[in-house]
């Protein structure tokens, strides 16, 4: 059964889709963060499917661990809102694997790109049903780490479905404290850039980070993956004055601030780490972009605030021409971790872009937010090197915004990710409260905990593809 897919260097190759009897090729559908996919049909039910192929593997430990955490997240969790895995087919000596899944009509960014239009009630459908699926990753302690409109499957009926969890991650067992979910503190681990000398704003080290390879490695791989992709997806460029900041309580402002203060004091008993790099660049978040050392599950909501402002943008009254739609933050380069080939400006000794994409944040929501989150001393001199202003970016990029939508945005939208809302906040906000169903507000009682993340380096590769499949297998 022969196929084709397009390789994340754009480049057309033909592959024998080695799909077995039950399952029949129909077309290509492109490609996720560790693998490629195709459309199907079980010939058992005349259903279609979705298959992703993850090729070429061998005795690869790291892309193994990505892989299988993917397939170990999504036999750990059930929700409407989550893609749910229908099958695994294993070629021989464990060459390949096909991880078959519900298959949907369309993705949020072909949505986007499409003639259609959007009313209100839809969009905050489509927003209410992601949000009560990401509320119950987060309370599994998963974090998504690449929420963009691509990983998001969508209906004719407005049902959703969150795809793509290569970049995935559990947060269980990350720390020898226990926070909560959403409010969970992690180590990233290219961070740990010495702060002392001068020079660029960060210096990932080669120090090994834990899989046997450097952070500069691991990290140059992330970059070309994502950005890449990003420039894939699209080639687009990109009054009154308000709090950048979003109001919350004093009381919660104490909390927060209390845990961050944990978050920093607990990095030091943090016994494993997390990648830094994540998020494809339009849909990254500030702290990750800063090479923070500690992220939370708030950058899965950056990353679904700017798919928020993508679905308004869908709306007639607010963007009349569907030709005129745009990303909120279409960055073309990301400093320091993939910077700019020609830069033009200099924040603070740094060598930066016009585009580059801390600075369109900031165009758009100006630069007057609470920094206390940023740890890294040259971080904080780059980031205050910028103009303070205040913008009204969003309301000029999103006009005739109603408020509570426009209120909405902000909150997910705030820079610093200690104040940001959470995903349980998000269903309870008043923009909502039409269609609101509290019995659908479903949370796991359980974390996830993962075979990959057990996994000891001296360890054979073929004890933790068996460990992982048994578990998964017993679950079919």
């Amino acid at each position: 059964m022969k196929g084709q897919y397009v390789t994340q260097a754009g480049l057309i190759k033909h592959s024998s889709w080695d799909i077995g009897p039950n399952y029949e090729f129909i077309r290509d559908l492109g490609f996720g963060a560790y693998g490629v996919v195709c459309e199907a049909k079980d010939l058992r039910s005349n259903n279609r499917v979705a298959i992703k192929r993850f090729s070429g593997l061998v005795a690869d430990i790291i892309s193994w661990k990505r892989i299988l955490r993917e397939i170990e997240i999504l036999y750990s969790i059930s929700h409407p809102s989550i893609i749910k895995p229908l099958d695994i087919i294993i070629r021989p000596n464990n060459a390949d694997i096909y991880l078959v899944l519900e298959v949907a009509q369309s993705d949020l960014h072909k949505l986007h790109k499409s003639p259609a239009y959007l009313d209100n009630n839809q969009v905050q459908l489509i927003m209410y049903r992601i949000l009560l699926g990401l509320n119950y990753l987060h309370s599994c302690g998963i974090v998504h780490r690449d929420i963009k409109p691509n990983n998001i499957l969508i209906n004719s009926d407005c049902s959703v479905k969150i795809c793509d969890f290569g970049l995935s991650r559990s947060l269980t067992g990350l720390q020898s404290r226990k926070f909560d979910c959403d409010m969970t503190f992690r180590l990233n681990p290219v961070l740990n850039a010495s702060s002392s000398g001068s020079g660029s704003l960060i210096n990932p080290g080669n120090e090994v980070i834990g899989e046997g390879i450097t952070a500069k490695q691991f990290l140059k791989e992330d970059i070309q993956m994502l950005d890449k992709g990003a420039i894939a997806n699209s080639n687009e460029k990109s009054g009154k004055e308000e709090k950048m900041h979003i109001k919350v309580s004093e009381k919660k402002k104490e909390e927060r601030q209390i845990l961050l203060s944990q978050s920093k004091e607990s990095i030091k008993l943090f016994k494993r780490e997390l990648t830094g790099h994540v998020g494809t660049r339009w849909y990254r978040s500030p702290e990750v972009i800063l090479l923070e050392k500690v992220y939370t599950t708030s950058v899965d909501i950056w990353g679904l605030g700017c798919v928020f402002a993508e679905l308004l943008g869908m709306m007639k009254e607010i963007q009349p021409n569907h030709k005129q739609r745009k990303a909120l933050f279409p960055g073309n380069s990301c400093y320091p971790l993939s910077p700019a080939v020609s830069p033009t400006l200099n924040i603070a000794g740094n060598s930066v872009s016009p585009g580059d994409q801390l600075n369109v944040i900031l165009s758009v929501m100006g630069n007057r937010s609470d920094l206390s989150f940023v740890s890294d001393s040259k971080a904080s001199v780059y980031v205050n090197g910028y103009p303070k202003t205040i913008s009204d970016g969003l309301i000029s990029h999103l006009p005739n915004i109603n408020k509570d939508a426009l209120d909405l945005l902000k909150k997910m939208l705030e820079f610093n990710p200690y104040y940001r809302i959470t995903a349980k906040e998000a269903l309870r906000h008043k923009y909502f409260s039409n269609i609101r169903d509290k019995s659908q507000e479903i949370e796991s009682k359980d974390s996830v905990t993962l075979f990959a993340d057990m996994h000891r380096e001296q360890d054979p590769v073929e004890s933790l593809i068996n460990n992982v499949l048994v578990k998964v297998l017993a679950k079919k």
